[in-house]
């Protein structure tokens, strides 16, 4: 299995690691930041380098909150992103979503503090919307994955008694927040093939 993890997190790239052996392929924009991690990251900019990436590399492309931060527009992102996956494979990721419609600026200019207020991190560069960020994945997607919502539904990690009794509101996890996980799944050579003959 190859597993594509972007901006890994120390509590999932050492578990990942020793779950998936030489084909865990941790990247980051600056891979100093992981010098006292478990695995060794290697230099990718999502922007730029996905480009160079051959179709169907990867089985697993997996990343959390990292499209918020990227300072280029996201439809080529994501469109590498499902290119990169083997046919069947999967792209999970997670980005906050605020009600409303989408804003960024993406000017190196904006001060951390503006960014703050304006998108609710210092390093935001967007804030992604529920009345348009939807279209943007079907858009995107449409073609090479499987039909139906990317919303991961949260009952297939926990029970609403378990949400409850960890004090989140079910109603909370069922729309898209900013804690909101993401699944697109690329359809299998077969699958394309029938979609295109029908």
């Amino acid at each position: 299995m190859a597993v594509l993890h972007a901006a890994p997190e120390k509590c999932i790239s050492s578990k990942l690691s020793a779950l998936v052996g030489s084909g865990y392929d941790p990247v980051d924009l600056d891979p100093a930041r992981y010098a006292t991690s478990d695995v060794i990251v290697r230099r990718l900019e999502m922007c730029t380098d996905l480009a160079a990436i051959p179709d169907g590399t990867y089985d697993v492309v997996l990343h959390l909150h990292v499209l918020e931060h990227l300072p280029c527009a996201l439809a080529p992102v994501l469109a590498n992103t499902i290119r990169i996956l083997k046919p069947g494979g999967s792209f999970i990721f997670s980005v906050p979503v605020y009600p409303g419609t989408t804003t960024e600026d993406l000017s190196p200019d904006v001060s951390a503090e503006d960014r703050l207020r304006r998108f609710g991190q210092e390093d935001h560069l967007r804030r992604l919307g529920t009345l348009d960020f939807p279209p943007l994945l079907e858009s995107v997607f449409k073609a090479h994955s499987e039909p139906g919502e990317y919303l991961v539904d949260p009952d297939l990690f926990s029970s609403p008694a378990e949400l409850e009794q960890a004090g989140i509101p079910a109603a909370l996890v069922k729309a898209m927040t900013f804690h909101s996980l993401f699944h697109v799944r690329k359809r299998s050579a077969s699958e394309t093939r029938g979609a295109r003959m029908a």
